[in-house]
């Protein structure tokens, strides 16, 4: 804290950040290679920062994915412990929509890479232009505005 007053001074103070979010644990055990369905999510409200890197703070995350590992019941799910479907592969045509307030636009595109829902994938434009969206579905991708 500054006070830049006539006697200015200066004190230090210490704190702690805390980030309060939803996160989601595994209900039961899972296998290796088993799909996920809602199911086998329980929501849990807690601090992020203490929680492992790229914890699950969305559901679509998780789920249709398939465990790499065992994952007890009870564990934080985390992005590195399951693979997702991929859901739209390179050279796909898919469906681009772009939508804001009382519009939408939509067009089709070329992805150039395989990805699955919930994850960022750069699309070439029928005039040529490569733009980054997220997939939606297996033939719809959103641009986020």
């Amino acid at each position: 804290m500054r006070c830049a007053g006539e006697r200015p001074w200066t004190v230090y103070l210490q704190a702690k950040v805390a980030v309060q979010a939803t996160y989601y644990i595994a209900a039961r055990q899972i296998a290796p290679g088993e799909p996920l369905s809602a199911a086998d999510l329980v929501a849990r409200d807690g601090d992020l920062t203490v929680m492992p890197l790229a914890v699950i703070t969305d559901p679509a995350q998780a789920i249709g994915s398939t465990a790499l590992a065992r994952i007890s019941a009870g564990l934080p799910l985390r992005q590195d412990m399951l693979k997702s479907a991929a859901s739209v592969s390179a050279g796909q045509t898919v469906r681009v929509v772009a939508a804001g307030p009382g519009f939408t636009i939509s067009a089709e595109g070329s992805v150039l890479a395989n990805a699955a829902p919930g994850q960022s994938v750069r699309v070439r434009m029928a005039a040529g232009q490569i733009v980054t969206a997220i997939v939606k579905d297996a033939g719809t991708v959103e641009i986020p505005l």
